[in-house]
């Protein structure tokens, strides 16, 4: 189980589009229009979501590329250290 999400970024930098649950913080990097957010525990939802993408290679596509675009924004490091700046700061 990758908890801090390291291998979902990694996916999501290299244009694939992640299919992942709405626990803990996830919502919050995989954004509405970035990848398929099933609610937890919502086995149903996940393979719906799963089987949308294998059949809809546009969609996919789109959803990679936001993905990319999302996680290369939020992790790039003037952001993280803007971000970190500010919570030390107050």
């Amino acid at each position: 189980m990758d908890t801090p999400g390291v291998s979902r970024d990694e996916s999501m930098s290299s244009r694939l589009a992640p299919g992942t649950n709405t626990v803990d913080s996830i919502p919050e990097i995989v954004e509405d229009g970035c990848g398929i957010l099933a609610p937890s525990e919502d086995v149903e939802a996940m393979a719906q979501g799963m089987a949308r993408l294998f059949e809809e290679p546009g969609t996919f596509a789109s959803l990679s590329s936001n993905a990319a675009r999302r996680v290369r924004y939020q992790s790039c490091i003037s952001m993280l250290i803007q971000t970190e700046f500010s919570l030390l700061t107050g």
